[in-house]
């Protein structure tokens, strides 16, 4: 199995990213709360499908160094999960 091995920038990056989800996932609990029906709205879990599918490209490409993108594709992909988590909360 490869060695699944982030850089400090990326440790970072991932960090920030799960400190967004963190605070994204108190304000959906606290909406589904006051929801009457205690529904969540189904453009909240589009988006979060789609931010769950940026982070496991980013865990493939580390799974599978020979299928790496280049030109930044890392910073790229995790930049659109934190669009899709912000677009959820």
């Amino acid at each position: 199995m490869p060695d699944l091995s982030f850089t400090e920038s990326e440790k970072a990056k991932i960090k920030k990213k799960t400190e967004l989800y963190h605070l994204f996932k108190d304000l959906l609990i606290e909406a589904e709360e006051l929801d009457d029906e205690h529904k969540t709205q189904p453009q909240i879990l589009l988006e979060v499908r789609n931010a769950l599918e940026h982070l496991m490209r980013v865990l493939i490409m580390k799974f599978a160094p020979a299928n790496e993108q280049s030109g930044g594709y890392f910073e790229q992909t995790l930049d659109k999960f934190h669009v899709h988590v912000y677009r959820a909360g």
